[in-house]
């Protein structure tokens, strides 16, 4: 799972990547750390979602 933010250009620096998501339930709570994670490192960021691979 990856931010998708035309804002943040290094994903990772603003903690914008997990790994090794394996089921549905950890993919709600995977994202929502995500999101939370990155909005506290990059405030001022527009975060438009994520993008799963």
């Amino acid at each position: 799972m990856k931010i998708y933010s035309p804002d943040i250009s290094h994903k990772s620096d603003a903690g914008g990547i997990r790994l090794n998501i394996n089921n549905a339930q950890v993919v709600r709570s995977t994202y929502r750390d995500l999101i939370e994670q990155v909005k506290e490192r990059r405030p001022e960021a527009k975060i438009e979602g994520v993008t799963v691979e």
